[in-house]
């Protein structure tokens, strides 16, 4: 397959350059074209400008998608080829039968995608075929610091780059048609970046004079599940009703696992101390009246960040397996000495996965989790990996990342069944990071593809001081859930 990759003269970015050698790295012969620049597209305004030589001031130059950088064009005559990817930021003369411009919540130019960034959350992407004038879905990403702009728009374009890779290596092809999933609805083009100019100004001085506020923490908190529900029915989250669990102040819980074992209750936790700015994982006991029978206690600590700890039975043994990104693999831990004894047993994975979540089918072991590869965010990109037992060996999917959309795919718990369906807890962050819930079923899970849709959303109600709500656990007659807001317990 060829390409014509369109680049505007002298505003060649860093992210276009990264685009052509994954394009090449697929299999794709491309040859980069140039485009005449179009005086009639307004500069970005001033405030914006200011903002964005502020964020680098405060948090670093380094290098970014956006950057300019100088490109050398391929020289020689056009040649026929299949498809042109336009990135001159508007949508020029067609040049073959599909020419495939990006577009950033619908419309077409940097000015969308610093709109969306303005307002603290990342553009819906797609890729607009202006040949056949048809719009094909990439996804919704995340932006894990949405104060950060520069870093935040690095984060949208690595998802751009990998979506604009995947549509042509699997639609252009015929091997795979996306759909959009449900949280997102399909866009046509729209607002010019003419039609932004104002409205970007607008917002880049409400951005600076925005001040700072105080950050709120996580807390985690259990109560007694309801057995009529087909799905937990979370309600209000002012926590009424519930048991929070008790910190001193010098440190926060979150990523709450429910484990019964022995005819005993247990609550794993990941708990952050402020002093070491590193996380671990703790236990708690569950008394039969629904108190906590002591502290959390430190269980599984490590050189690096551990959170997520999914505590699990298999084969008359009870295992472990704690999020552990920052050492750049998954390992898995049996208890030695149930619960505050645990040894390592083998790497799953040797890659960094966020949030990784195990499910056993009767075909083999599923492990869900998220990446943040290619410089995008953790929040946005579901993988999949499967393996005839729980010890391996792992194989990724094909279709990885089966799902780029920052409101369903990062797990947020482990996977149940009810009603006949199997369901996933998911992380919405189109807010931000763990700002809300959401519960999937699940209903395509085989080697051909990925399908879910989210059924229930749980969001922090308005004016009740909480905004987010994390991670949830079922088991043993209660259910619990983490909350970001104001601190809730005291010791």
């Amino acid at each position: 397959m060829m390409a014509d990759v369109l680049i505007t003269k002298d505003r060649a970015q860093r992210w276009h350059s990264k685009l052509v050698r994954a394009l090449r790295d697929a299999g794709l012969d491309c040859a980069v074209r140039p485009a005449e620049p179009d005086d009639d597209r307004p500069p970005l305004p001033q405030g914006l400008a200011l903002l964005l030589w502020l964020d680098q001031t405060l948090h670093g130059a380094g290098e970014h998608a956006l950057d300019r950088i100088r490109l050398d064009f391929d020289a020689g005559p056009s040649r026929a080829c299949d498809v042109t990817i336009d990135l001159t930021g508007g949508v020029g003369s067609v040049r073959t039968a599909r020419h495939l411009v990006p577009l950033f919540d619908g419309a077409v130019g940097e000015a969308a995608l610093w709109s969306a960034l303005l307002d603290g959350r990342a553009p819906r992407l797609d890729l607009f075929d202006a040949a056949n004038n048809q719009v094909t879905p990439i996804g919704l990403p995340a932006t894990e610091a949405p104060h950060q702009l520069m870093f935040a728009a690095d984060q949208v374009i690595a998802r751009l780059i990998q979506g604009i890779v995947r549509v042509v290596r699997h639609e252009l092809d015929g091997t795979r048609a996306l759909e959009t999933p449900p949280s997102l609805p399909s866009l046509a083009p729209r607002q010019p970046m003419s039609a932004l100019a104002n409205i970007l100004t607008l917002k880049s001085k409400r951005v600076l004079a925005r001040r700072l506020r105080r950050e709120p923490q996580w807390s985690v908190a259990w109560r007694p599940r309801a057995a009529n529900h087909p799905l937990p029915d979370i309600g209000s989250l002012d926590l009424s009703g519930w048991t929070v669990l008790s910190d001193d102040g010098q440190r926060y819980y979150a990523d709450p696992f429910i484990f019964a074992h022995s005819g005993r209750r247990f609550i794993f936790v990941e708990e952050y101390p402020y002093a070491t700015g590193r996380g671990l994982v703790s236990v708690a006991e569950i008394g039969a009246d629904g108190r906590a029978l002591s502290v959390p206690q430190p269980v599984l600590a490590a050189p690096f960040h551990l959170s997520y700890p999914q505590v699990f039975a298999h084969s008359g043994q009870v295992y472990m397996l704690p999020e552990a990104a920052a050492s750049g693999r998954l390992t898995l831990y049996r208890a030695e000495r149930f619960p505050d004894r645990w040894v390592a047993v083998c790497d799953l994975l040797s890659e960094p996965v966020h949030d990784a979540t195990l499910l056993e089918t009767p075909d083999g072991c599923w492990l869900f989790a998220t990446t943040d590869a290619e410089g995008g965010s953790s929040w946005d990109a579901l993988n999949l990996y499967h393996a005839p037992g729980l010890m391996g060996p792992w194989r990724a999917h094909d279709m990885n990342p089966v799902l780029i959309d920052a409101g369903s795919a990062r797990p947020a718990g482990a996977m149940f069944r009810a009603g006949g369906d199997l369901w996933r807890p998911v992380q919405d962050c189109r807010a931000g990071y763990g700002a809300g819930l959401g519960f999937a079923r699940i209903d395509q899970l085989d080697q051909r593809g990925f399908g879910q849709t989210v059924v229930r959303t749980v969001l922090p109600p308005a004016r009740s001081g909480f905004c987010g709500v994390h991670t949830w656990s079922g088991a043993a007659n209660l259910e619990a859930v983490d909350v970001f807001g104001p601190r809730q317990g005291g010791g």
